[in-house]
């Protein structure tokens, strides 16, 4: 480090080494999920599958009932390809990396934030539980084809 007559670093290589140090963070955070891509274990698949035929057959009640689990499965998905979290929410934030499509990546933010209204009651249109399922969908098939 070069530094001045008063033994200070210089700012532009302040800026120089902040600039550094975000950047070896940020390719720590990318590429190690590369490097260590787990997969999922058949038993998601068919957990999944088991309720992708339950939400088809269902009445708008069960249908809420489903996506809660759809959401649990995800949350329990993503720890077991060694995403770190003490929620769904964290896992995602943490996730952004590792789901590397943004689509994906906003379909399965935008399918939790459904989960969260029905855990606290709200209603809900069938419309919506319908594009919370593709979401939900889309995100699953998106891990599974890793």
């Amino acid at each position: 480090m070069i530094k001045n007559k008063k033994n200070q670093i210089l700012p532009e290589h302040k800026l120089f080494l902040g600039l550094f140090l975000a950047f070896e963070k940020l390719l720590k955070k990318m590429l190690v999920p590369l490097f260590q891509r787990k997969k999922l274990t058949p038993s998601f698949f068919r957990e999944f599958k088991k309720q992708e035929e339950a939400f088809s057959l269902s009445d708008l009640a069960e249908k809420k009932l489903v996506l809660l689990q759809l959401d649990r499965l995800l949350e329990k998905a993503l720890e077991s390809l060694g995403i770190e979290g003490s929620g769904l929410g964290e896992k995602l934030k943490a996730a952004r990396g590792f789901i590397d499509n943004q689509e994906v990546y906003s379909a399965a933010w935008r399918a939790h934030k459904l989960r969260n209204r029905l855990a606290h009651g709200e209603e809900t249109k069938e419309e919506e539980l319908q594009a919370a399922f593709r979401d939900f969908q889309r995100v699953f098939y998106n891990l599974f084809s890793r």
